[in-house]
């Protein structure tokens, strides 16, 4: 059995799309592609707002306003697609790909290790 750390990352803001590669795929924002540094593409992160799910960084958006861009089935899994929007927390599931373990677990602000 293997046990998975999660790190509590950031909230905010959840949209969800259309195209692209389809479930499990994800978009992200400014703000969260900062947060995760340089090695975000290919952090798996979850997404959660009252039920979660899980999704890898493959894409980005300039979306200014929002963390992330889910797509449709996942956003779907969290909310109504008529909803638009979300309220959602995102926690890294695998640290980016440039971090060391220790400067993912502890020295980036506003980390927490659950």
């Amino acid at each position: 059995m293997s046990v998975v750390l999660a790190i509590a990352l950031i909230s905010g803001t959840a949209t969800w799309y259309g195209t692209g590669p389809g479930a499990g795929h994800a978009a992200a924002g400014p703000e969260l592609r900062r947060a995760l540094g340089p090695g975000w593409r290919g952090t798996t992160v979850q997404v959660c707002a009252g039920r979660c799910v899980t999704v890898v960084l493959d894409d980005w958006c300039a979306c200014k306003d929002r963390l992330i861009d889910l797509a449709d089935s996942d956003f779907a899994r969290l909310a109504p697609l008529s909803a638009g929007v979300l309220r959602v927390t995102v926690s890294a599931l695998t640290p980016p790909a440039t971090d060391t373990a220790t400067t993912w677990a502890g020295a980036r602000p506003g980390w927490l290790a659950l």
